[in-house]
């Protein structure tokens, strides 16, 4: 419902926000002067000992001068509430005596529709309870205990017994309403004859779902009786329920959350009320279906970022990435999720019962981020052996990634699933040191007909990589007391040749070695002499000073630190291109940023302050690959 603005400020008129707030915090009396109207407390909002908030009772406004919170009375109501803006409006109406705006015809009739439905299913719910009481209700009591529900438990959720045959159909006729009502207001059904009714809901234990107001607006009924045809049954769709825009327990969940508590979505009804029993009262449930994008939205309303926490099996699995993929289109800097993984073959109301309110307490505060569990469902079970397998993978990411509709959100997850990749199929170096502790071999000798491999990479555009990569691992080749210092950087150092990584696999594996004999030949013996031969009798090697005379320690040192930032930079800039490719279609302003920042790093690393000659080496070209994709990237634009 829209509000004029004199509405509005009659209502404003009618309130003190005095008042309204002073119902959550107490006024401090040494700071506060009411005689001029101004109050202060410790804020609402955040855990604080010294009073922050401030209140001027004439202007009817608030300020927290801690946490910045601040806005009119409606603002206050809405924060304190965790209420939408018409919610609170209509709220602070009924305390303010005030009546809402008078709506048009159709809309008049439709709400006088929806106020008679609302109160049919608030009358079901009386009828239920009292049933749940009674001695045909003794069952469902004994299966309620059994799964440690009290009675007030079931007084305090509102659950309640609908008993075998019509007895609510006759329950309804002695308060004026018909048949057909009952069928509109989800409570009945018409008999495929078109000649009886039934109650919707038989021999059947039922949890009220209430409105985001707190009103009964449908049920969700567990049978009692073990040749059921469905277990779990909700009432069908009407007027005023709609099953993918509510949540169970949404009402009592949003206040809960008002005090700081975490949002948990849960599978079902038994495990909100274990999840609140155990001091988790901030937890709701889809009501049998799939996480819809409307749910999402009535979680990021209570919070930025909810816990999913669904059943521990392949089934609960399966959904919680089904919700990955409803919210990715949705994400944002303050919407996103996190995932909590349950043990094997438990939901949340077992893990309680069996393991105590703590253990999931502490399972909710290690929930793992959205883009962890999207990468493990990628890569659980699977085999990443080749690079084809790897490429796949990556693809898959990519795909994905591509739905977050924020650029610089997407960027974050391009950039945080390449270090994933990196520390997974990279060579990392507990990769490195599993490997050499087993029984898997470093790879097969090339024939020794083959051409150098470092031209051989020449051929293909990747020789300036590759001679850099040959310089680096020739300095650490005779200076073995530069390794440790480089230790890191030559960790990350991706090789465009197969040898340059097993070389470098092995300087590292050997680092302890100080003697450059010994540690030169312990490498070779490792890899093969030929593959160290090669890397240390290229034409480009021989002149560079600080491998040519082996006392240039201080010249190798700079060298090499040189020739790992450049080589480092140049591929950062490479990166950088194939960001601004994923981010064209979507973001062209930021896509054209990544391109003028790529430009720039790969001038940065071909015209280094320092002169190349020092190395022996010229600068590093721009390969053909990478200018085609520059003017293609440019031509879209």
């Amino acid at each position: 419902m829209r509000f004029t603005e004199q509405f509005l400020d009659e209502l404003r008129s009618r309130l003190s926000i005095r008042e309204i707030a002073g119902r959550h915090v107490s006024w401090d009396p040494g700071k506060s002067r009411p005689a001029v109207g101004e109050y202060w407390a410790c804020c609402p909002f955040h855990s604080e000992k010294t009073p922050s908030f401030h209140i001027k009772e004439h202007d009817g406004f608030f300020k927290c001068f801690s946490c910045e919170a601040g806005g009119g009375t409606i603002q206050f109501y809405q924060k304190i509430n965790n209420l939408n803006f018409p919610e609170a409006v209509e709220r602070l109406a009924e305390i303010a005596g005030m009546p809402l705006p008078a709506a048009a015809p159709e809309d008049r009739q439709r709400a006088d529709k929806a106020t008679e439905l609302s109160a049919m299913a608030e009358e079901a719910a009386k009828f239920y309870r009292l049933n749940l009481d009674s001695s045909s209700g003794r069952a469902a009591r004994d299966y309620l205990r059994t799964r440690g529900l009290s009675p007030e438990d079931c007084r305090r959720y509102g659950i309640g017994f609908a008993p075998p045959g019509g007895v609510l159909l006759r329950h309804f006729a002695k308060h004026g309403y018909g048949d057909d009502a009952a069928v509109e207001a989800g409570l009945a059904g018409k008999s495929s004859d078109g000649d009886g009714f039934f109650d919707w809901f038989r021999n059947r234990i039922v949890f009220p779902i209430r409105s985001r107001r707190g009103k009964v607006i449908a049920f969700g009924g567990r049978s009692m009786d073990p040749n059921a045809r469905a277990k779990y049954l909700n009432s069908p769709e009407t007027l005023i329920f709609k099953k993918g825009n509510c949540l169970y327990n949404y009402a009592a969940a949003r206040e809960a959350i008002a005090k700081g508590q975490p949002l948990v979505l849960a599978e079902g009804y038994m495990d909100v009320i274990a999840l609140s029993q155990g001091g988790l009262e901030a937890s709701v449930a889809p009501l049998g279906t799939a996480v819809t994008r409307t749910q999402l939205s009535l979680l990021w309303k209570m919070s930025p970022e909810p816990v999913i926490a669904l059943d521990g099996d392949q089934a609960g699995f399966a959904a919680a990435i089904r919700v990955i993929f409803t919210a990715l289109p949705h994400l944002g800097h303050s919407r996103t999720l996190r995932f909590c993984l349950l043990p094997e073959g438990m939901d949340p109301d077992d893990l309680i019962a069996q393991r105590g309110a703590d253990a999931m307490k502490n399972l909710i505060e290690q929930a793992i981020p959205l883009h962890k569990l999207l990468w493990l469902s990628e890569t659980r079970g699977r085999q990443f052996n080749s690079p084809e397998q790897r490429a796949g993978l990556q693809a898959r990411l990519n795909s994905a990634i591509e739905k977050i509709p924020d650029g610089n959100l997407r960027k974050q997850y391009f950039t945080e699933f390449k270090s994933m990749m990196w520390n997974s199929f990279g060579n990392s170096r507990s990769q490195r040191e599993r490997k050499f502790g087993g029984t898997e071999t470093v790879g097969m000798p090339l024939n020794e007909t083959r051409t150098s491999l470092l031209a051989q990479a020449a051929g293909k555009g990747g020789g300036s990589e590759s001679i850099r990569e040959a310089v680096i691992l020739g300095i650490c080749l005779n200076y073995p007391e530069l390794v440790t210092e480089f230790e890191s950087q030559l960790e990350e150092l991706d090789t465009s040749v197969d040898d340059h990584a097993e070389v470098r696999d092995m300087i590292l594996k050997h680092a302890g070695i100080g003697d450059p004999a010994e540690f030169k030949a312990r490498v070779a013996s490792a890899v093969g002499a030929k593959k160290v031969e090669r890397i240390l009798g290229q034409r480009y090697l021989e002149i560079v000073p600080a491998i040519a005379n082996a006392e240039c320690r201080v010249q190798a040192r700079a060298v090499l630190d040189e020739e790992i930032q450049k080589l480092f930079a140049d591929r950062s800039a490479r990166e950088a291109f194939k960001e601004a490719r994923l981010d064209i279609e979507t973001d062209a302003e930021f896509a054209l940023s990544c391109i003028k920042g790529a430009k720039a790093n790969l001038r940065k690393a071909r015209n280094h302050s320092r002169d190349d000659s020092e190395s022996g080496l010229n600068p590093t070209p721009v390969n053909e690959n990478d200018r085609n994709s520059i003017d293609e990237i440019i031509a879209r634009i």
